[in-house]
């Protein structure tokens, strides 16, 4: 399905409002690989959807990607009070976590009673 039909199928009118935002996260472009940062002034095309949570509407934001040129679209999820990807993105911060917490744990591979021996060995000392 191409962008085009995407649009015309989620929204109410093709050309939206030309509005200056901030990039609430870190954005994966999933054509180039090309991440936008975080707090990143943008002026994005915003577009009136024919979807509503609770008769809030929901919102898309597209603007092209600084180095392919493909448009990235995420939209307002109301039910949790964020930002959804939508096309073209995905969101850098969740991946990172993840593969850091994972590290954090194959690096102790202390059993709990060798832990407790190290806190007793401390608190001795003072």
């Amino acid at each position: 399905m191409s962008k085009k039909n995407i649009i015309k199928n989620y929204c109410r009118k093709r050309r939206g409002k030309n509005t200056r935002i901030t990039i609430p996260f870190n954005l994966l472009c999933t054509e180039c690989k090309y991440t936008l940062p975080k707090s990143k002034k943008i002026y994005v095309n915003r577009i009136l959807s024919e979807e509503t949570y609770l008769s809030v509407p929901i919102y898309l934001f597209e603007f092209p990607c600084y180095n392919c040129g493909k448009n990235i679209v995420f939209k307002t999820d109301p039910k949790a009070g964020d930002y959804k990807p939508f096309l073209n993105c995905k969101i850098v911060n969740n991946i990172c976590e993840n593969e850091s917490f994972d590290k954090k744990i194959n690096k102790s591979n202390l059993s709990i009673e060798e832990l407790k021996e190290k806190v007793k060995k401390y608190f001795e000392k003072k």
